[in-house]
């Protein structure tokens, strides 16, 4: 290298634009919270309210990053503590579980914590976004049968424009696969984003070397 030329420098990128997809929508985050109730750990989770995005699914609290946040981890606990109702001191991260990233390109971040709450009457769910909250027993995570996998596939040709060789127009029609989890608790169906997440979870709970067999 010539000393004489100073080399190139890059700054590192910022968190929310660190996966770039194609998606012009804002990466989200969601926190994972691990609650002690009735003398066991258990997950929390919310089932959404039918005037909001993805209405009757089951999800963790979680929403769009937003620049006053600062991190992802900062909207995670914020959207966190106005879905459910406590206030931040009650959130206590533990780390990051992981990225998921959806076949539209929507990227989201998980974190995983603690809830200190007493009990269930001490959370004052949102009404507008939380149609109820529902906790899955971390042991019950052990249960491979309760994870299934599907496969989802389509097709998409590219919309226009001329920047794209007729190799890369073949390529970018060809049939589209993605893999769906889901996880069959007594209350539901966990699937999608919030079912992939799980899934990380109770493969980082797992000891290592050990697989996780879904059926």
């Amino acid at each position: 290298m010539d000393s004489r030329i100073p080399p190139p420098l890059l700054r590192a990128p910022r968190e929310d634009v660190s996966i770039a997809t194609g998606s012009a929508s804002p990466p989200s985050s969601v926190f994972i919270p691990f609650f002690f109730h009735d003398g066991r750990w258990a997950l929390l989770l919310e089932k959404r309210t039918g005037g909001i995005s993805h209405p009757g699914q089951f999800a963790f609290p979680g929403g769009h990053y937003e620049k006053e946040d600062g991190s992802l981890l900062a909207t995670a606990l914020r959207e966190t503590s106005e879905e459910i109702g406590v206030p931040l001191s009650a959130l206590e991260p533990g780390g990051k579980v992981g990225v998921v990233v959806n076949p539209w390109g929507k990227v989201v971040h998980g974190f995983w914590g603690y809830l200190n709450a007493g009990t269930l009457e001490d959370l004052h769910p949102s009404t507008r976004e939380v149609d109820s909250l529902y906790l899955l027993p971390v042991k019950e995570l052990d249960s491979a049968s309760s994870f299934r996998t599907a496969a989802m596939e389509w097709s998409a040709s590219p919309a226009g424009g001329t920047g794209l060789t007729s190799r890369a127009r073949t390529e970018a029609a060809k049939t589209l696969r993605h893999e769906i989890v889901s996880f069959h608790a007594s209350f539901g169906v966990i699937w999608g984003i919030t079912g992939r997440f799980l899934l990380m979870v109770r493969q980082l709970l797992t000891r290592e070397g050990e697989d996780v067999k879904i059926p």
